[in-house]
């Protein structure tokens, strides 16, 4: 789904060429770990207790947060910012 929406708003301006698949690729990874990071949080909150009784930031939000930086990172590459 994102891939055919980026090939489609990137290949009439002429900036995803046949060497951008691994980007692109990539690209298309990050969105879809971002999107379970995101489905998971809303699922399990962003706070968790151990079985101590402590409170503890959620890890989806650290897999939420590098995703977004890989989607940003990427993005640009394409002329996306």
């Amino acid at each position: 789904e994102i891939w055919d929406w980026l090939v489609d708003e990137l290949q009439p301006i002429g900036v995803l060429k046949t060497i951008d698949r691994l980007l692109l690729a990539s690209l298309c990874t990050s969105w879809a770990r971002y999107l379970e990071a995101e489905l998971m949080l809303r699922r399990e909150g962003r706070m968790l207790t151990t079985t101590n009784g402590n409170r503890v930031h959620n890890p989806w939000l650290t897999v939420s947060r590098q995703e977004r930086e890989q989607m940003t990172s990427l993005s640009a590459r394409f002329g996306l910012a």
